[in-house]
């Protein structure tokens, strides 16, 4: 049920329902957390496109967090697909950050 709730936020995300889409991410997170009591944060696809959503609305330091914890589980683990997307979003929220310090100049 959880991954049914990312994949439907994910596209209300793409079609501009940010605020819905938030709240679905959100609550497939809460639902994937009771179906996985070790696991705290979507990770793999689903969480790059919650992550993705959330650099659209300006949080990259809630990214940077989040694609952090999931990196090192995902190394830990042995899943290339899993640390290339966390690896890309980290980097995708650390240019964010850059080119807002940038247009404040």
């Amino acid at each position: 049920m959880w991954s049914s709730r990312a994949y439907h936020a994910k596209v209300l995300h793409a079609a501009g329902g940010t605020a819905d889409a938030k709240r679905l991410f959100a609550d497939a997170e809460e639902r994937y957390r009771k179906s996985q009591p070790n696991n705290h944060l979507l990770y793999s696809v689903p969480g790059y496109h919650y992550c993705d959503l959330l650099l659209s609305i300006g949080e990259s330091s809630a990214v940077s967090e989040r694609a952090s914890r999931t990196l090192e589980i995902m190394k830990r683990n042995d899943r290339p697909l899993d640390v290339a997307l966390d690896t890309l979003i980290m980097v995708r929220a650390h240019m964010g950050r850059l080119l807002k310090n940038v247009t404040r100049v």
